[in-house]
């Protein structure tokens, strides 16, 4: 959505740079925004289930919260920036309780008592989620054919 307000509010083309890890050129290129692709998953699974009494739901990250990105200096930080604000609910037999009102310190304490499989399922929600995807192919000046992936909301707006 992010991408198409921008598309129609400022420009739908971008101008986009990248310096090839081959050949150490820089090489320019527009996008129509238009034509960016969202991948959908073919199952989506926002329920977790912790143990046959307990579980969580998850909900999809915010744009927002990428602005945090360069705030965490290593990845097990990041990622579990990224679980806490995407948990919506925790369940248990008798009540359901929304995440959002638990303090900063709770959340994080409950995901240091999960198991080593509570968290697999955490990264399949996480790999599930629908993804923006766009390929470019170009020739380097080195005539090697190079394909550029663009995955992520930063990928069409931070290169350089």
């Amino acid at each position: 959505m992010f991408l198409k307000l921008r598309a129609r509010s400022v420009n739908n083309v971008v101008k986009l740079s990248y310096r090839d890890i081959e050949d150490g050129e820089l090489y320019d290129f527009e996008l129509d925004l238009d034509t960016i692709e969202v991948k959908m998953p073919e199952v989506i699974n926002s329920k977790i289930e912790i143990n046959d009494t307990v579980g969580m739901t998850m909900k999809y990250p915010a744009a927002s919260i990428t602005d945090r990105m360069k705030d965490f200096e290593n990845e097990v930080d990041l990622m579990t920036f990224f679980i806490v604000n995407c948990i919506d609910t925790i369940y248990d037999e008798d009540n359901v309780y929304v995440a959002s009102e638990f303090s900063e310190a709770e959340i994080p304490e409950f995901l240091d008592g999960l198991d080593v499989m509570s968290f697999e399922k955490i990264r399949q929600f996480f790999e599930s989620v629908p993804r923006l995807y766009h390929k470019i192919e170009y020739t380097n000046s080195i005539q090697s054919k190079r394909t550029i992936e663009l995955t992520s909301l930063k990928d069409f707006f931070m290169w350089g």
